[in-house]
């Protein structure tokens, strides 16, 4: 692994603006995005739809988290991602993606407005924030003002840039600050993930 800490992805659906953006549910967009196993989970639930864009999520999380593990380009290819639901409730299930021989674990909690996944190396971890934010909210700024709270650090102090693959990685004083986060915004709604750690 290129980085000393966790990995982590996060990604989040506009449930309302995803029915209306396109249709996802047409054949040639599924053989893209999801494997032949995958397409039986969707259209054996109770809500096709809803279950799609629970894949989505969960195969986009562990995306970004593979790409910021090994410092990749970027290239999302659905398709060589293996997405395993393994329990499922009214309003969160858990997985997990194979990517290769790297396996991402993921959470994840719905609505009817939005889905949310979170994906980490690590099988059952706790250490992770994630926040939930109207998308009109400034997500880079109310990242830094949680993390300068947490830490005693001054929040002009702290920068987020990104690295050569356009990954974002946070700054304090021009160096590296060690922790692993996540963007990600659709429609009404952005999301921050964050690795919780005590120095």
């Amino acid at each position: 692994m290129k980085n000393c800490f966790d990995v982590i992805g996060n990604d989040i659906v506009d449930l309302r603006l995803a029915a209306v953006e396109s249709d996802p549910m047409r054949q040639r967009f599924l053989d893209k995005v999801f494997t032949k196993r995958e397409q039986a989970v969707i259209f054996n639930a109770s809500k096709p739809l809803k279950q799609l864009w629970l894949l989505w999520t969960m195969k986009e999380a562990a995306y970004k988290a593979h790409q910021r593990r090994f410092s990749l380009t970027r290239k999302f290819n659905p398709l060589v991602q293996q997405c395993v639901i393994l329990s499922q409730s009214g309003d969160s299930a858990s997985g997990e993606v194979k990517i290769g021989t790297r396996v991402y674990h993921i959470t994840s909690i719905y609505n009817e407005k939005y889905i949310h996944s979170l994906a980490s190396i690590n099988p059952g971890a706790t250490n992770f924030l994630w926040e939930i934010l109207p998308s009109s909210a400034d997500l880079r700024k109310d990242f830094l003002l949680d993390i300068s709270q947490q830490y005693g650090i001054p929040a002009y102090s702290l920068a987020i840039e990104k690295d050569r693959n356009f990954v974002p990685v946070l700054m304090y004083k021009n160096k590296t600050f060690p922790i692993a986060f996540s963007f990600s915004k659709h429609g009404k709604f952005g999301a921050f993930s964050r690795e919780l750690m005590n120095y």
